[in-house]
This record gives C-alpha cells, structure tokens and sequence, in this order.
C-alpha cells in the first residue's frame, strides 16, 4: 500500500510492517521450515492467498507482492519486524533488504523465539509484550525523526 500511496503523491511519515506478506509466490526456507505446526501454517496462507487475490493473473504485481515493486526508492522509512518461527519470517528480511538496496532507511529486526501472530499475545506472553513494546518504541522513534 506504501508503494500505491507514494505514486498518488500521498505524503507517508514512515512504514510499521509486522511480520508482513510481501511475496505471494516467493519461495523461501522459512515458508518451508515454518510450514506447519507455528499458529500460521501453509495451508492457511494459501487459503488466505486465494481469498484476498482470487484470480490475480501476475502473483508479482507489486499491489500484491510489493517486494517485485519497480521502484522501492523514495518510500518512506521502515521498521521491519519478523518472527523466528514463522513463514513470512524470510520475505519480510528480504523486503527490508530491497528498501535498504534502494535507499530507504529500514530497521529490520527478527524477534527470536516468536511466532507469527505475537503482537496479539502479550497479555499472554511477556516475552511477546516486550517485542512489542520495543517494536513500538523503535517506530516512535522513527516518527519522531
């Protein structure tokens, strides 16, 4: 969407991407190792994949697999944040590596131990509510320049 908006010339303070999907048919390590048995599983991605683009002819339109975007540059700045055990886990380092390519300043973090889904469990999870609180925290500061 970051993408979409910068090319409507729709001015955007910064880029907060929580474990995001940003390759809809990228094959990576973590798609295989994290496939089943950590809350978000490879077949519920596919069922989700097919709800949300259904016949999508071009799986590398940037709308839908914005890692394929022409022209990353000039986006703004991202705090990037990726789950150990999760299968998006290696597509978003990777998109954060394309906006650095780019020139676009990207804070990446992966939070060791976690799952996809952690940022709706720290009321379960302090080790979850303290990624949280420090995800936050880092695009605060972000925001705050």
């Amino acid at each position: 969407m970051a993408q979409v908006l910068h090319a409507d010339g729709t001015p955007l303070a910064g880029q907060f991407l929580i474990y995001p999907a940003v390759d809809a048919e990228g094959e990576y390590p973590s798609r295989v190792e994290n496939a089943k048995g950590y809350f978000l599983e490879k077949d519920t991605m596919d069922w989700f994949y097919g709800h949300y683009a259904g016949a999508w002819d071009d799986a590398k339109d940037a709308r839908l697999s914005p890692l394929h975007g022409a022209d990353l540059s000039g986006l703004p700045p991202a705090v990037v944040v990726t789950a150990e055990f999760d299968p998006l886990r290696d597509e978003g380092e990777a998109y954060g590596e394309a906006l650095r390519a780019a020139g676009v300043a990207a804070d990446v973090r992966r939070y060791g131990g976690m799952i996809h889904g952690f940022f709706d469990m720290g009321a379960i999870s302090p080790a979850a509510q303290s990624a949280i609180d420090e995800s936050s925290a880092r695009f605060g500061e972000l925001l705050r320049g």
